[in-house]
């Protein structure tokens, strides 16, 4: 089974100290990180098709890049100055990035469009 999201954090925030990396590169990177088997590994995303561990992959890779965490460049993802820091002690959860300024910002920015 394919953990959430939010458990594709500490180990993109680690694969990603060494060098910028794409996000197929960061799925397998956090695939073998979290364990995943055989069976896990081909678990699919009913409506497109996308492997189920690379879908996490990028929603997480968002969620750390409101956060400030990381940026998308032209090599790939890469952490920022903020997110070398994270990677000592990664957020564990959605809750854990409140702290930081630019993803409270957008969570207001979000919640605002969906009338929340």
């Amino acid at each position: 089974m394919v953990p959430d999201f939010e458990a594709f954090f500490a180990p993109l925030l680690r694969a990603l100290t060494s060098a910028a990396r794409s996000v197929e590169a960061l799925a397998e990177d956090c695939a073998d990180s979290l364990g995943l088997d055989a069976a896990s590994r081909a678990d699919t995303i009913a409506y497109d098709g996308r492997p189920t561990y690379v879908a996490r992959t990028q929603m997480a890779l968002q969620e750390l890049s409101h956060a400030g965490l990381s940026r998308l460049d032209a090599e790939g993802y890469a952490l920022t100055e903020a997110g070398g820091e994270a990677a000592s002690a990664p957020p564990r959860d959605r809750a854990a990035l409140e702290q930081y300024p630019s993803y409270r910002a957008y969570r207001e920015r979000h919640l605002a469009r969906r009338g929340a």
